[in-house]
């Protein structure tokens, strides 16, 4: 097998067995010691574990920087990478760095747990962009959570590297108030004489340079291969070879970045995977022509959104209306730039579980797949019989995505997609909706409608009613009688669900809805020339006041007096660098095990049997422990409510039977999974009517 060779703050590393069901994040922890990537969810959720990553690209001849999940990502990808921790930004031993600084000073921190990814997350964006907007700055930290300070401190300190944001004090700010020391401790991202906020002092030499041997010596323009101890990655560097490999694995699973999942209790279901992420063909832009753009298979979406901000700027307004709708509308809907730096479109579209807000977008707006296998080609036009509710893949076992081909608009033609959702952001679509009309002499001449979320499969077209609307005039006649058509239709296609009732009232309701905001957004369009405005950004905006009155003069009280002014965190400066130590960064035992937990799968039921056999003789297990085994008494909680480890009844999902025990804790996930529960459900109390 392959060496695999990764810069981590500057130190080159080559590891010599790299086992692709090892993430990064605990690469960076468990090898490198470097306990200042946190694991919070450990499903790409929360953030903490966000680190920078930076390659050298080819074609601009320049160095990329992103921040990326480390939680997520296999270590195999990382060849030839640079990747950047809290740890390499700033300590307390030597300097913080200005941004730990802002955050720590801003009071941006609680217990500390998110403070390191908050800072990787606006390291990066400052990489890229020294002067970012107030609206960059809120983006960069959609992708990372806290459950202690509300955001508004944190937003806060970070709005000071943006020259919109002035300080709370006005012209009293201490950096109008000349060279001072107040000045230099509380504006250290600044020069202290300058009006300037935010802008980092040019001498400041705190960031690592780009390795220069990444500029010097490609490491992509080679196949590499990586065994572990159930998974085989390839990363071949030609689409030739990709097919080649495809062939010779017909079920491998093909991906650009992440590919092993990280829940390794789950069943394993690819043995074999095949990275695209290296192969330079299916990147990016690969060729624009007069009627549309063809997207290589392995671009990633922020890549994507960059190719259509290019468009819209080049492109007539007639002829980019796509494009702009794509950017307005789903864009800011999307997953948090963790996600779309390093998840592929094409990946996106075809994602085997959940959803994606671009698929109706796609079918909407006649996209067409590029395919490929080592004897042929073919074009597939992507529509929603492409996205079963089953998730059977259309794909060959041995093709593969070559890329994917969006039209430009036509004259006339409008496309709008609208999204509801638990949230405006980062979640996934209750229902959304993508609807392309176009218009010939002030009448219908094409439509099309499609939905997602809802349970006929990730797109769900409706031709009846796009089909019965042709050729009238765009008029409240025609929003009734579409309404009409569109229940009906929805109503046959419920009848056709195993399950009728897995379609709420909600989503019919929006179903209908949606398709009136659509109608009165044309009606507009065509009335005005404009589409409604969604609403400007504004800044987000907060205020804290401090008590900061005289002090009586006893001794005591004026030995509190700190209690009344805003003082920093002590362990603040700890926080922020990531050398605040929590259970997981305590220092191991030698030959110590560790403990992976089963958890009841139902809801309610009465335990059968837990066979344990098949876990028992998996690699590294040392054994099961459960109820029998607790000295004393397995009852606990406040009332004697809860179970140490439930052995008779279980009454909710992820209730704990029992532990397996091993000598790694990736051994011990992957035996948990073994485990084999015979449950008998039990009634359910779903109401608590009588």
């Amino acid at each position: 097998m392959d060496d695999l060779v990764v810069f981590v703050n500057g130190k080159k590393i080559t590891v010599s067995k790299a086992d692709p069901e090892v993430t990064l994040a605990h690469f960076l922890r468990d090898k490198c010691g470097l306990k200042g990537t946190k694991i919070g969810c450990n499903e790409g959720g929360c953030g903490a574990c966000t680190v920078m990553v930076s390659h050298y690209d080819r074609k601009s001849a320049k160095p990329i920087h992103y921040a990326v999940n480390s939680c997520l990502l296999s270590l195999a990808w990382l060849h030839g990478k640079a990747v950047t921790t809290v740890e390499g930004v700033g300590n307390t031993a030597t300097k913080l760095h200005p941004i730990q600084s802002k955050l720590a000073n801003s009071h941006g921190t609680q217990c500390g747990f998110c403070s390191p990814g908050m800072v990787m997350s606006m390291y990066a964006l400052l990489r890229n962009e020294p002067r970012p907007t107030q609206q960059q700055i809120e983006n960069c930290l959609i992708g990372n959570y806290c459950r202690c300070t509300g955001y508004r401190p944190i937003i806060d300190g970070f709005y000071e590297f943006s020259s919109a944001s002035p300080c709370a004090l006005g012209q009293n700010c201490c950096k109008n108030q000349g060279n001072t020391a107040d000045a230099t401790n509380a504006a250290d991202t600044t020069n202290a004489a300058s009006n300037t906020v935010g802008e980092l002092s040019p001498d400041y030499l705190q960031d690592y340079i780009f390795p220069p041997e990444l500029k010097v010596k490609d490491y992509h323009s080679a196949e590499k291969c990586y065994k572990g101890e159930r998974v085989t990655w390839y990363q071949p560097a030609s689409v030739a070879r990709l097919l080649e490999l495809k062939a010779q694995f017909p079920k491998a699973k093909v991906v650009c970045a992440q590919g092993v999942g990280n829940n390794l209790s789950a069943p394993l279901q690819d043995s074999t995977i095949i990275s695209t992420s290296n192969i330079q063909e299916l990147s990016g832009l690969r060729e624009a022509t007069p009627n549309g753009i063809q997207i290589g298979s392995a671009t990633t979406i922020s890549q994507f959104w960059n190719i259509l901000s290019d468009m819209v700027e080049q492109l007539p307004e007639s002829q980019s209306a796509l494009y702009k709708t794509i950017l307005a509308d789903v864009r800011p809907r999307f997953a948090c730039r963790q996600v779309i730096n390093v998840a592929s479109l094409v990946g996106n579209l075809l994602i085997p579980v959940g959803q994606s807000d671009l698929t109706p977008v796609c079918v909407a707006a006649g996209a067409v797949l590029s395919l490929r296998s080592v004897n042929k080609s073919r074009s597939l036009l992507v529509t929603d019989k492409l996205f079963p509710a089953d998730r059977k893949s259309f794909l060959a076992d041995d093709e593969v995505v070559e890329s994917l081909f969006f039209p430009h608009s036509a004259q006339g033609e409008f496309i709008r997609f609208y999204k509801q959702g638990d949230r405006k952001s980062v979640t996934n679509s209750i229902v959304n909706a993508a609807y392309r009309v176009q218009f010939t002499d002030s009448k219908v001449s094409a439509m099309s409608i499609v939905y997602g979320g809802l349970p006929f499969g990730m797109a769900k077209a409706f031709p009846q009613t796009s089909q019965s609307l042709i050729g009238r005039e765009w008029n409240e006649k025609l929003l009734e009688e579409g309404v009409a058509r569109l229940t009906a239709e929805l109503n046959s296609a419920t009848s056709d669900l195993k399950s009728p009732d897995s379609l709420t009232s909600y989503q019919k309701t929006l179903v209908t809805s949606l398709f009136y905001k659509f109608y009165s957004d044309v009606a507009e369009k065509l009335s005005t020339g404009k589409f409604p405005e969604v609403g400007q950004y504004t800044a987000i905006k907060g205020k804290q006041l401090y008590d900061d009155s005289p002090v009586a003069t006893s001794s005591e009280v004026s030995a509190a007096s700190h209690c009344f002014k805003p003082v920093p965190h002590r362990s603040a400066d700890l926080h922020v660098t990531g050398e605040a130590t929590y259970v997981d960064d305590m220092p191991p035992y030698a030959d110590e095990l560790h403990m992976a937990v089963v958890y009841s799968e139902v809801a309610h039921a009465k335990i059968v049997s837990i066979d344990t056999s098949e876990a028992i003789n998996a690699l590294g297990v040392r054994g099961y422990v459960s109820a029998e085994d607790v000295p004393g008494s397995n009852v606990c909680g406040l009332i004697g409510e809860e179970r140490v480890f439930y052995n008779e009844k279980v009454e909710s999902v992820g209730q704990i039977l029992g532990g397996i025990v091993a000598d790694t804790l990736q051994h011990a996930q992957i035996a948990a999974g073994l485990v084999k529960v015979e449950y008998e459900k039990l009634p359910a109390i779903l109401t608590i009517k009588v």
